[in-house]
């Protein structure tokens, strides 16, 4: 299996856990894992919940700007 480069998160994913419990998951996994997360609400929780190197966009958006996170996060340097 090949390892993953990024995560793409809604926030909200319905019973279970949410966008922010999977993040966490996966950077215990990961620990450099970029991290974009999308919701459909503010993302005013993202400041106290995401993690490192993550991103938030807010739905509706175009598709080209989870590409443009994903290569930003994944540049050397990253996005904080």
């Amino acid at each position: 299996m090949e390892p993953f480069c990024a995560l793409i998160t809604d926030i909200n994913l319905g019973p279970g856990p949410d966008g922010w419990a999977v993040a966490d998951r996966a950077r215990a996994l990961n620990r450099t894992l970029p991290v974009v997360y999308v919701s459909a609400a503010s993302g005013h929780e993202w400041r106290d919940k995401g993690v490192p190197n993550s991103v938030m966009i807010t739905q509706p958006f175009p598709p080209r700007q989870i590409l443009k996170a994903v290569r930003e996060l994944l540049a050397p340097g990253g996005m904080t």
